[in-house]
């Protein structure tokens, strides 16, 4: 297989809302394997409280697509039942 499918099969990525071409990363690797990240309970990431609707806010990213990266790819990464 090539890097990027042993990548897309095994790998997550755990994405700041505001990390610098996040949505040119959806456009290329696809939305399956993008988490949110919060760095809750770190000093440096007081971001946290405001990660969900910075999230909500990427603009040119669409809903469904925001949706997974808040949910839907955290419970298949963490199998958490809700």
């Amino acid at each position: 297989m090539l890097p990027v499918e042993y990548g897309k099969r095994q790998c997550f990525i755990s994405a700041d809302p505001d990390d610098p071409g996040l949505k040119h990363v959806i456009d290329y690797l696809g939305d399956d394997n993008i988490v949110t990240a919060t760095d809750c309970g770190h000093p440096e990431g007081r971001r946290y409280a405001v990660a969900v609707q910075e999230s909500l806010a990427l603009p040119d990213v669409a809903l469904e697509r925001k949706k997974k990266m808040l949910w839907d790819n955290a419970l298949r990464l963490y199998p958490m039942r809700p």
